[in-house]
């Protein structure tokens, strides 16, 4: 964007460009806002996630997500071209309340025992 000072007499010419300018991206965004009340009836692309994010998601171990995938307990996808798993949050989802499991990702082990070690007292060294 150009900075320049513009003068009392090039004023009027300024805000003309200016008003034209405000038009044109007044119809930019009143033609977005169409395309988007149009497609609220269409079925959006959902996120695929990969192993990782699909293991802390269930809560399993990688081994035990893939030979799910594979025996199609767990519906996964493999775009073309790659070697990688991927899935769909929400049927991960699914697959868990199909199960009668909890949507909470797993617990962080972590975090667990910060909590436990905060009130733990340690014995003081001996004395010698």
């Amino acid at each position: 964007m150009e900075n320049r000072t513009i003068s009392f007499e090039d004023l009027p010419q300024a805000t003309s460009a200016l008003q034209g300018e405000v038009q044109a991206l007044r119809s930019v965004v009143e033609q977005l806002v169409v395309e988007i009340k149009s497609s609220n009836g269409k079925e959006t692309v959902e996120d695929m996630i990969g192993i990782d994010e699909a293991c802390r998601l269930l809560g399993l171990k990688k081994p035990t997500v893939y030979h799910k995938a594979q025996k199609r307990e767990i519906k996964s996808y493999k775009p073309e071209g790659t070697k990688k798993l991927m899935f769909k949050r929400s049927e991960l989802y699914e697959w868990l309340e199909s199960k009668g499991i909890s949507k909470e990702p797993a617990p962080d082990v972590e975090a667990i025992l910060a909590s436990l070690q905060k009130g733990v007292r340690h014995k003081p060294g001996s004395i010698k």
